[in-house]
Parts: structure tokens; sequence; C-alpha cells
């Protein structure tokens, strides 16, 4: 295993170093022994290391998780022993520990690890408490509703009004309340439900008059003349007409007439009655006799 050392030409005269399976280094304090390890640990550890603010080489950390080196090959996991004091906790015990370079540290943590675990565990206590609860509710109103379900179909099968499966259950019925509609107009159907039968209607029979009869009837009508020696010539409509004959027959000579006021004299009353004179009356007469068999 090759180490570099150019980097350091103020400790290592060498460029390189080549290390054989086992290798033992001596050396007076400040000969460059943690600088080896050092240059040792930044070259063939897995993970990428860098020297922190206290001038530790340390490995470098991004979102909490250690990152890998940009090359895997001849990569170890390389751990330095700086002493005891860096293995053994506050116990001084060495068989309650594994020697390694990060005991040291994860010990001092542990206590502060232990408390926010204890905490995690009453708050998760805490929390599976309100959550039994709620699952006890909600087990109990599912329950309600399930038991709702049995009593509704038992209800809906014996109801002997309406054709229903023999076999119909909470499972039919549930599928039966995903395909049904909203009911809007409930005050109407349930009149029509309660409605009473109405008496069967009677047959009705008429006869189809004679048309042809009527017909030849009306021609003979239509075909008639009425000689009218002196027509009142303000009378050219058949309301006017109507207006006068009725007025007529609810006067006398010298009466007050009831739509105008003026007095209805002889002169008025001869040339009213001979416009409506015997001819006139008689086609009227005849007009009024033609009767419809029904």
């Amino acid at each position: 295993m090759k180490i570099e050392l150019a980097t350091r030409k103020n400790v290592f005269q060498e460029d390189n170093i080549e290390f054989k399976r086992k290798n033992f280094i001596f050396g007076k304090n400040g000969s460059g022994k943690s600088t080896l390890c050092d240059l040792i640990k930044m070259q063939k550890h897995l993970y990428q290391t860098e020297m922190n603010s206290n001038y530790e080489l340390v490995e470098v950390k991004e979102d909490g998780e250690y990152v890998l080196a940009n090359n895997q090959e001849e990569k170890f996991d390389v751990q330095i022993f700086q002493g005891f004091d860096s293995v053994i906790g506050e116990n001084n015990n060495l068989n309650a520990i594994a020697l390694s370079a990060g005991n040291k540290v994860i010990e001092d943590k542990l206590p502060i690890l232990n408390r926010e675990l204890e905490a995690l565990n009453d708050e998760k206590k805490i929390k599976n408490n309100i959550y039994l609860k709620a699952k006890e509710k909600h087990n109990f109103q599912e329950s309600k509703i399930d038991n709702w379900y049995s009593v509704a179909a038992k209800s809906i099968k014996r109801n002997t009004q309406y054709q229903i499966d023999p076999n119909y259950n909470k499972r039919k019925f549930k599928d039966d309340i995903n395909k049904s509609k909203r009911i809007e107009n409930v005050e109407e159907l349930n009149s029509i439900i309660k409605e009473t039968p109405k008496n069967p209607v009677v047959d009705y029979f008429f006869d189809i008059p004679n048309l042809k009869e009527i017909l030849n009837l009306v021609n003979d009508i239509l075909v008639k003349t009425v000689e009218i020696p002196q027509k009142c010539n303000e009378l050219n409509t058949s309301e006017k007409e109507k207006f006068a004959r009725k007025g007529l027959n609810l006067h006398e000579e010298n009466d007050d007439c009831l739509f105008c006021g003026n007095k209805l004299t002889r002169d008025r009353m001869n040339k009213l009655n001979q416009h409506f004179n015997e001819g006139y009356q008689k086609l009227e007469e005849e007009v009024l006799s033609i009767e419809i068999e029904k």
C-alpha cells in the first residue's frame, strides 16, 4: 500500500512510502507519526475526510450521512488509535466498550441521546393513548352504522308492500345506497302512493248529427234575401243590428234610451220597425229554429 508524502515536504524527505501487510513505526515526538496516520486516513479511508476548525481530521457529512470517497479502489475502514482517553469512557472500564476511534465521542453523546429517546417514548405513549381512544370511538360508531345497515335491510325485506329480494341483506342494501339518487319530490310521490282508486268512468255514447241535412238547411237560409223598405244605414254590422234589436224589445215609444238617455220618438221607432220588418223576423226565427239532434 503506497502513501503519497509529497504534500508534507516540511516533514518527510521522501515523496511516498510503501507499506507491507504489517508495519511498525517508531519515532520521537514531532517526528511525523501523527501526520503519517492522518495521510493514511486521508488517502485510504472509505469516507471523505477534512480538517475541522480544531485541526482535527474528521469524516465529511452531508445531510447527516457520511460521504463516500470518490474512488473506492484500495479503500479501507481506517481507525486511528490516539491514546486511551479517546476510547475509554467515564467508567474507565476497558471491558465496557469496544476499542475504536469513535467510541469515546459516542459514549459522551449517549446520555443526551437516551434523554431524547425517553422523551420520544413518553410522547409516543401519549399519542398511542390518543390513537387507541380514537380507534375505540371509531369502532363504536362503525358498529352502530353496521347495525343500522342490518336493521334497515331487515325492515325493507319484511315490508310486503314492495317486491324485494327474499335474500336481501345489508351488503345488498349498501350496494343500493351507492346506486341510489336523492328523491326531491317526496311529498308528491307519497301522495301518489296514498291515492285511492277512482270509480271507473261510464262509457259515453253520442249520435253524430246528420251533417248533410244541416248543410242543406243552412244553404237554404243563405240563399234567401230580406227586403227592407227603409233600412237604417247606421246599422251596418251584425253587432250593431243585434244591439238595436235588443234595445227595440226593451223600449216603448217616448221612453228615454237606456244607452244615450235621449227620447225615443215615434219616427225612430217606425224606422227601426221597418228595418226589422216581418221578413227579417221570419228569417231570424227560421235560423233559430234549426236544431241539431243530440
